[in-house]
């Protein structure tokens, strides 16, 4: 049960690559194999949950680690929220590429530190 001070992880929601970005796992590993990525990581498209998030749940702030692919996600209401989609169908079908696009506004990545500061400063305010 989620209280006014949950915070959630949500791993996953920075593929690193065309391929890890895939919904199926075995559409990932064929695509790397041809490709000839090393990696072997695989995210599928968790990465949609942030426009989800971004677009129906405006009492949720959110933000993205720079490093590890997560984002993390609190109780705040967000400022000037607007829908950027606005239906869920359109958010299904956002491929790689809109990911890519969207590097500088949703998912934007900042400092560990500044993270931490403003999911502090905004439960402790709730």
């Amino acid at each position: 049960m989620a209280h006014s001070k949950t915070i959630w992880l949500i791993d996953d929601t920075c593929p690193r690559s065309y391929a890890q970005a895939q919904s199926s796992l075995q559409r990932c590993r064929q695509i790397q194999n041809f490709s000839g990525e090393k990696s072997g990581a695989w995210m599928g498209d968790v990465f949609k949950i942030v426009p989800a998030i971004h677009d129906f749940f405006p009492q949720y702030s959110f933000a993205t680690f720079p490093d590890h692919g997560q984002t993390v996600v609190w109780q705040k209401w967000r400022k000037d929220f607007q829908p950027q989609w606005n239906s869920l169908k359109m958010i299904s079908q956002l491929e790689y590429a809109d990911f890519v696009e969207l590097q500088s506004t949703l998912f934007k990545r900042e400092p560990y530190e500044n993270i931490f500061e403003i999911i502090s400063h905004d439960l402790s305010e709730s």
